[in-house]
């Protein structure tokens, strides 16, 4: 039996580019999903607060409308 360690063991996989190649092509995935994640999350919290701001104003032109002043 013979035990290969270090720059020997890396020469005995005869596989080594595409594994390379595998995680390179994993990562740039992962990226992309992460990278498409985060633009939806920004969208979804826009649009929140958009829409929070619609209501209120809503709200304070009907206060306003039954008479209520501002301070």
């Amino acid at each position: 039996v013979q035990v290969l360690t270090g720059d020997a063991r890396r020469a005995a996989d005869p596989r080594a580019k595409e594994d390379a190649d595998a995680v390179v092509g994993v990562s740039s995935l992962l990226g992309l999903a992460a990278g498409v994640a985060a633009f939806v999350s920004v969208c979804v919290i826009a649009s929140t607060f958009s829409y929070s701001v619609v209501q209120r104003r809503r709200e304070l032109a009907l206060l306003r409308l039954a008479g209520a002043t501002s301070r």
